[in-house]
């Protein structure tokens, strides 16, 4: 048995895959605080109606049992976004540092409550096979 058959473990793989991706994007923009005409850049915020879109066109019904919603398993491609509003420093820099740390927490408690969700699953499975 996969675990990412099941749709909860599927969804929560990709909200941490995005979150990943998203920790990594806002680390450049820190790194790059003092590059000459450098571009904050964020992620497109993952858009859940979308998601379930792109998983039904992937997923073949044959495949996926009756009342379950199919969920894709990997990269999706994520929209990196540059964040052009703001402040802009004279050498054409537009990170802003406190903005990132925010963003940076932000993502740190979403992903934190994605692994307790995940955890409590895990939970909720063992306590069902009687372990």
């Amino acid at each position: 048995m996969n675990l990412y058959d099941i749709p909860l473990f599927g969804m929560l793989r990709v909200k941490m895959d995005w979150l990943d991706s998203r920790q990594k994007t806002l680390a450049e923009n820190i790194a790059n605080a003092s590059t000459q005409d450098y571009k904050a850049r964020d992620l497109k915020p993952l858009d859940f109606k979308q998601l379930l879109k792109r998983a039904k066109t992937f997923a073949h019904e044959e495949d996926v049992p009756p009342g379950q919603i199919p969920v894709t398993i990997g990269k999706t491609g994520y929209e990196p976004l540059d964040l052009r509003d703001g402040e802009m420093t004279p050498n054409g820099n537009s990170v802003v540092l406190e903005e990132q740390m925010m963003k940076e927490s932000e993502t740190q408690v979403q992903f934190q409550t994605a692994i307790d969700i995940y955890q409590k699953g895990l939970s909720m499975l063992r306590t069902a096979v009687g372990k």
